[in-house]
C-alpha cells in the first residue's frame, strides 16, 4: 500500500533455499507458479489485530482510485517484475533445457519477449548440444 501511494520501487529478499525451491517449482510446472502469484488478492489479507486490519482496508477504500482492484493489479505488477528478474537470473545459471525452456516462456508470457526468446534461443542451443540435430525429439 505505501509503496503505491508514494510509487516507491518495491525490492523481494529470497533466501538462496527459497530460491532454489522457486527453480525447482518452474522447472516442474511454471504455469502453476505463475497462476499462484496471479491469483493474490489484498482483500483476503488478514491482520493480527482486526482493527488494524479494518483501519487498512478503510484507507485502502478512501486512498487510491479504484480501491483493492488498484491495489491488487499494482502488486501483482510488482510480483511480474520480481518473477522476471529471478527468472533472467536462474536462466544465466543453467543449462537445464526444461528450465531454460520454461523460464524463456514464462519470461514471454509476462512481456518481456526479447530476454524472454534469447533464453529459448539458449534452450535450443543446449538441446541442439545434448541431443544433436538427428534426435527424433
Amino acid at each position: 500500500y505505501s509503496a503505491l501511494v508514494v510509487d516507491a520501487k518495491v525490492h523481494i529478499a529470497v533466501p538462496s533455499p527459497q530460491r532454489a525451491a522457486f527453480g525447482a517449482a518452474m522447472q516442474a510446472s511454471f504455469e502453476t507458479v505463475l497462476e499462484t502469484l496471479m491469483a493474490l488478492n489484498v482483500e483476503r489479507a488478514i491482520a493480527t489485530i482486526e482493527s488494524d486490519r479494518t483501519m487498512i482496508f478503510r484507507m485502502i477504500r478512501t486512498t487510491i482510485k479504484g480501491g483493492f482492484a488498484t491495489l491488487n493489479n499494482a502488486v501483482k505488477d510488482r510480483l511480474r517484475e520480481w518473477c522476471m528478474t529471478v527468472c533472467e537470473q536462474l536462466a544465466a545459471h543453467t543449462d537445464d533445457c526444461e528450465l531454460l525452456y520454461n523460464l524463456g516462456t514464462s519470461l514471454r508470457i509476462h512481456g518481456a519477449h526479447t530476454p524472454g526468446l534469447a533464453v529459448l534461443q539458449r534452450c535450443l542451443d543446449q538441446c541442439r548440444t545434448t541431443f544433436c540435430e538427428d534426435h527424433p525429439s
